[in-house]
């Protein structure tokens, strides 16, 4: 809101043409010399030294790399081993049951409930957990999802029935169905195995899919006696373990950057785990696939690793011991294999794990010692180097500082005369002074110029001081002719808040207001000419060329208001005096230059426009307004081009001749516009009342008036020319009003 952008300097009329400020062609600067030999220095001497410390360092890193792979074998020799401990403890928790209650052994009804007790082990891992009878008879439960089933029947029919059930609340039956599936558990391998075994021992099988071809992986099975007899079989207890958890954690593995694991069966080479997709567990989607006969390129390069080293003979060449390392070439790419056979029951077998790190992801010992030399003896420089950058830093920039700030004060930089870090200079207040005696007396100096300058600046117009600061002679006496635009802003009752107001809270109210004043005046590219007690003078157009200082001025003007507006609601809310101004803007030609005596002047404007503007300040009182502007302001400022874009308004209020003047100026109340809020339209039909008053067309200046005054009843000025047409209709019509009868006020005293 309100923006307008200043032009081209144009100072020309104060004096002389400002002399050109030719700079030396850039040379190199201490900082950069210093820093440049030492870096130099120091390449040179350190480089050797990391030659011979890389060359060290390489038995080492072959070791890391050892540690490095036999890490990722334990890694997944621990998990593997918690899933065997894991299942089989499962296992005999719920085998213990049948122990614990003889009924199972004797009551179908009984053990079929068994399904309810299983569910609760499934609910925390991805098994499937089930007994079975000699007769047949079958119950168990499964998670994801959830669902309890039994197998009840005989020899010529049989029925599989599941239900569903909800973990929460625990264990609620829902819908059952009849798979319709003729399922034997006696004639399966876990059960007949479990059997031969004999009571007690938990055995293993092959891996294998399991029924209606959901999953893949081992059972495990023991055979529970009857507590009753010790030698008759109760039940079989057995557990289904999913390998999908064993294959996820292989595919989640860290192994290097790109490198992968695999896990096999010792004997017939059958893939229990994979972490790489074209060493697929199943193929055709049921059948379990091996190491030996798996034909993609990956499975074909490990098998024929193990053959290198073992021989061809499949069932014995596995039967070795500790970890096993080889370096050897997998699907195009040199990788380091790391293999280690392993078993985790005696009724399990053995298993071999295997990881596969290609070798670009561990340098080899003569890349590492490349690089950790190259970066090791960079890394060195640059922290050597930081220290003679610091060191160089710590010198030179007081003198960069000092330079820097010279030059900012030379252009009157208002960022460095406020003193604000612009991140190019360390300033003093923010830092140690150095012990170098020379260049802190120059600091002290340049900061003694800075001070004085920002003081002299808040005195005298900041463009009037770059002007002579960059001059070639000293300022003098003179005046040019310039089309300026003037306001005049006071406090509104200044002498009565001086007599309530303490002294100390009457200059923080009247600071506060010359901050508003003096912000809005610099927002709008305007100079402030002087202040006299708590009047302000600003000039458009004096020093700065712009676009439209009679825009700019009323927009400084609407400004200032609005924020003394925001002022108040903060003084209401904090029960403090409410701050009200008057403010009068007029233009034309005026005299600006420098006035005084041949010993002390200053800059400043003069002319007929200045007491105009003044005069129009003091008009508030009798019109009741805030804000008053001449007819050369109206005229300048509502174009038909612009006027749609303005933020404000303007009415007439009339004609006067103010005093100490000759001729007369049409007076302007200056109104803020708000969308929505009507301004614009009603200050038209003000000032056509105005017109139509001042053409003595009495009756039909009253009749719009009324219409007015009956949209904006709370409008005193509009109640006030209301009243006053209604006077001079009724003087008319008496005959009291002649051709003699003029609209034009004449103020011989201000108010």
């Amino acid at each position: 809101m309100f923006q307008r952008t200043a032009k081209v300097s144009d100072l020309s009329l104060l004096g002389e043409v400002p002399r050109n400020l030719d700079k030396n062609p850039c040379h190199f600067s201490l900082r950069t010399v210093i820093t440049v030999f030492l870096l130099v220095s120091l390449v040179v001497t350190v480089t050797p030294v990391m030659i011979f410390w890389s060359l060290s360092s390489q038995a080492g890193l072959e070791k890391t790399t050892t540690t490095l792979y036999n890490s990722i074998i334990n890694e997944i020799e621990r998990f593997a081993g918690e899933f065997v401990r894991d299942a089989t403890l499962i296992l005999h928790e719920n085998a213990n049951l049948a122990k614990l209650n003889p009924l199972i052994c004797s009551d179908e009804v009984e053990f079929l409930s068994l399904w309810k007790i299983m569910a609760a082990h499934t609910l925390s891992g991805n098994h499937k957990l089930f007994a079975a009878t000699p007769t047949d008879v079958m119950t168990g439960a499964q998670s994801f999802p959830y669902t309890g089933f039994m197998n009840q029947g005989n020899s010529t029919g049989w029925a599989f029935i599941r239900c569903l059930f909800d973990p929460e609340p625990f264990i609620q039956e829902s819908v059952c169905e009849n798979w319709g599936l003729g399922y034997r558990p006696t004639l399966k391998d876990w059960f007949q195995l479990a059997v031969e075994y004999g009571f007690g021992v938990p055995i293993w099988t092959e891996p294998y899919t399991f029924v209606h071809g959901i999953g893949i992986g081992f059972t495990l099975a023991e055979a529970v006696p009857d507590p009753l007899s010790n030698s008759t079989l109760c039940a079989v207890f057995a557990l289904d373990y999913d390998l999908s958890t064993l294959q996820a954690f292989f595919l989640s593995l860290s192994v290097g950057k790109t490198g992968w694991s695999l896990m096999f069966q010792s004997e017939g080479g059958t893939i229990i785990a994979s972490g790489n997709e074209n060493i697929p567990i199943l193929i055709n989607g049921t059948d379990m696939t091996s190491l030996w006969t798996l034909e993609t390129e990956e499975a074909r390069d490990i098998a024929e690793i193990f053959y290198s080293h073992f021989g061809s003979d499949v069932s014995t060449m596995l039967d070795f011991e500790g970890v096993f390392h080889y370096r050897g070439t997998v699907a195009g790419e040199a990788v380091d294999v790391t293999a280690k056979r392993t078993t985790f029951s005696e009724t399990l077998g053995y298993w071999v794990m295997v990881s596969v790190v290609p070798c670009a992801d561990y340098f080899t010992s003569q890349r590492q010692t490349l690089i950790i030399t190259v970066c090791s003896a960079i890394g060195i420089v640059v922290l050597l180097g930081a220290i003679v950058v610091g060191a160089s830093f710590y010198l030179t920039t007081p003198i960069k500082y000092v330079s820097r700030e010279l030059e900012a004060l030379s252009r009157l930089d208002e960022r460095t005369l406020k003193k604000v870090n612009l991140g190019l200079t360390l300033h003093k207040d923010n830092r140690k002074k150095l012990a170098l005696q020379e260049i802190n007396s120059l600091e002290d100096s340049t900061e003694s110029v800075r001070k004085m300058l920002a003081s002299f600046g808040k005195y005298v117009p900041m463009e009037v001081v770059k002007w002579y600061l960059n001059g070639t002679s000293e300022c003098k006496l003179g005046v040019r002719k310039r089309q300026c635009s003037i306001m005049f802003c006071d406090i509104e009752d200044f002498s009565h808040l001086t007599e309530v107001v303490p002294p100390e809270m009457m200059i923080a109210l009247f600071t506060r207001f010359m901050d508003i004043c003096h912000h809005a005046i610099q927002l709008e590219n305007g100079i402030v000419d002087k202040i006299v007690g708590d009047e302000i003078m600003a000039v458009w157009g004096a020093t700065v060329n712009i676009d439209n200082p009679d825009t700019s001025a009323c927009n400084c003007a609407v400004r200032i208001q609005e924020s003394l507006k925001e002022l108040r609601k903060e003084h209401s809310h904090a029960g403090l005096p409410l701050l009200y101004a008057r403010i009068g803007v007029a233009s034309g030609e005026v005299l600006a230059g420098n006035s005084g005596s041949t010993d002390r002047f200053c800059y400043t404007v003069m002319g007929s426009s200045v007491n105009l503007a003044s005069r129009l300040e003091n008009l508030n009182k009798y019109y009741g307004s805030n804000i008053l502007i001449s007819e050369t302001v109206y005229q300048n400022t509502f174009l038909p081009s612009v006027t749609a874009h303005l933020d404000f308004a303007a009415r007439k209020l009339g004609t006067v001749v103010a005093k100490g003047m000759i001729n007369g100026s049409g007076v302007y109340e200056l109104l803020p516009v708000t969308k929505g809020d009507g301004n614009k339209e009603m200050c038209a039909d003000f000032t056509r009342c105005t017109l139509l008053k001042e053409a003595k067309e009495f009756n039909e200046c009253a009749t719009g008036l009324q219409s007015l005054f009956d949209r904006y009843p709370e409008d005193r000025i509009i109640e006030s020319a209301f009243k006053e047409s209604q006077r001079l209709k009724s003087q008319k019509d008496a005959g009291e009003i002649d051709d003699n009868w003029s609209h034009v006020l004449h103020f011989n005293t201000k108010f």
